[in-house]
């Protein structure tokens, strides 16, 4: 690929890596337009690698503006790879940021509805324990007994045979124990429960049929104790869920991440939607520096920074109509810089 003399070595490689491919597995845009052209398919991700191509093109033939860009960028860079960087991020900025500004703003509506939402639903939570009916349903409180009652039909039921299989290392659930304990819960009267020794045990258990009778077995030293570790483990998360907060805590404290929540894009997309109030040139200016800060931390914004940006922003939005201008560009950072800092 042949350059202009105006054209910095530092920008030359950038262009022609990007373009062509630097030979270590990227294959380069001109490689992807062809492929996908090729194919027949009309594509968004076509249009993108075309705009790239045309704007990369630009970058090294349009005399009229980028001589300009590239002179300002000699009074500051000293690397050849600054001039990569920059041109890295002019192009990196383009996007079209409105749809980021309006999920935004359906976001700050959503959050109030989920905290009104949590809270009303908490509270006839705590409600439903103090009514008539019997007792209500443990899935109302129990967080444990909701992972145990729910299965997993999320991405087409893709973890829907695995999460059973995990749940248990998160609950301390057995099948079989569950069972019995609900047999238990609803049993007609509770049993009255006896201890007796292992001679004792056996007519204990003649003179009280209805009882639990609960052998004691002497232990003399050295006698060896066993011990289940999978079911101690479980005991262990039994009892730390026995201590866990319920339903309607848990959706309090979800209602109060609501109330503090205070939705926001970061980066270069942050930045660019930063102002209530902005064009799209402005906010492709605001993204831009930001890529720039993250590229080159170092960089000083002199005069001749501005006007480079300037200068390549009209070579990438490429806007007939439109110029930017160095003093569009500080106008465009006076309100936003330190917030997408």
């Amino acid at each position: 690929m042949e350059f202009p003399a105006y054209v910095p070595a530092g920008a030359r490689a950038y262009i022609r890596r990007t373009l062509e491919g630097d030979g270590n597995g990227w294959r380069g845009v001109n490689a992807f337009v062809t492929q996908y052209r090729q194919a027949g398919a009309a594509s968004e991700a076509l249009a993108s690698l075309e705009q790239e191509q045309a704007c990369l093109l630009r970058f090294a033939h349009d005399a009229t503006r980028m001589r300009v860009v590239y002179a300002e960028l000699g009074k500051v860079f000293v690397v050849d790879d600054q001039y990569g960087d920059f041109l890295r991020s002019a192009w990196n900025a383009n996007l079209n940021y409105a749809p980021f500004r309006e999920r935004i703003k359906q976001a700050k509506t959503i959050a109030p509805k989920i905290a009104e939402a949590a809270r009303n639903l908490a509270k006839l939570l705590d409600e439903a324990g103090k009514v008539g009916g019997g007792l209500a349903p443990p899935e109302f409180y129990s967080i444990r007994t909701l992972l145990d009652a729910t299965d997993n039909h999320e991405l087409g039921d893709h973890n829907l045979h695995i999460w059973p299989m995990v749940r248990d290392a998160i609950t301390g659930t057995t099948p079989a124990r569950e069972a019995d304990a609900k047999a238990d819960d609803e049993a007609p009267a509770p049993r009255r429960v006896m201890t007796a020794t292992e001679e004792d045990a056996e007519q204990v258990q003649r003179d009280n049929p209805d009882a639990l009778v609960v052998v004691i077995r002497t232990m003399n030293p050295g006698d060896a104790v066993t011990h289940d570790p999978k079911q101690e483990a479980r005991n262990l998360l039994r009892y730390a869920w026995e201590k866990a907060p319920g339903l309607p805590a848990l959706l309090d404290t979800v209602a109060g991440a609501a109330d503090d929540w205070r939705p926001q894009e970061h980066g270069a997309i942050g930045a660019a939607i930063a102002s209530r109030k902005s064009t799209p040139t402005a906010a492709y200016i605001r993204a831009f520096a930001k890529l720039l800060r993250e590229a080159m931390p170092a960089l000083e914004w002199s005069p001749a920074i501005y006007a480079a940006m300037a200068g390549v922003a009209d070579v990438v939005l490429n806007d007939p109509v439109k110029a930017v201008t160095a003093d569009g560009v500080r106008q465009a950072l006076i309100r936003a810089v330190d917030d997408s800092a």
